[in-house]
């Protein structure tokens, strides 16, 4: 019986050692080398390292923040509100969108990344 119960043991510390481990490396995969791109109606409205720390205001549209390595949206003069409540986003691939104000703010990076889920 105490063999089985210290087996049980191991196999709940080697499940939580994964998860933090896989915790681990997904926040190291915060790209250095990433961008900030900012589009307006589809073009180009403003490219920024993720490593810098600004506050942009989008042609009175909304207000980007970039901090910390993480991008959010701060004030939005959409009627939803939605891009606001989006969170933050830090990594590659992810991005916020508010359709009312024909904004889009996504990370982008050069460094070669896995699809998978963290």
């Amino acid at each position: 019986m105490k063999h089985r119960f210290r087996n049980d043991i191991l196999l709940f510390a080697i499940i939580i050692a994964i998860a933090l481990l896989s915790i681990f490396v997904g926040n190291c995969r915060k790209a250095s080398g990433s961008t900030v791109l900012i589009a307006l109606n589809g073009s180009t409205y403003a490219e920024i390292p993720l490593s810098k720390n600004v506050e942009i205001d989008v042609d009175g549209i909304l207000t980007v923040i970039i901090e910390g390595g993480e991008v959010w949206v701060e004030d939005s003069t959409c009627p939803d509100g939605l891009c606001e409540g989006s969170g933050k986003i830090s990594r590659s691939g992810e991005s916020i969108v508010c359709l009312p104000g024909g904004v889009t703010v996504k990370i982008t990076s050069s460094d070669p990344e896995y699809d998978f889920i963290n």
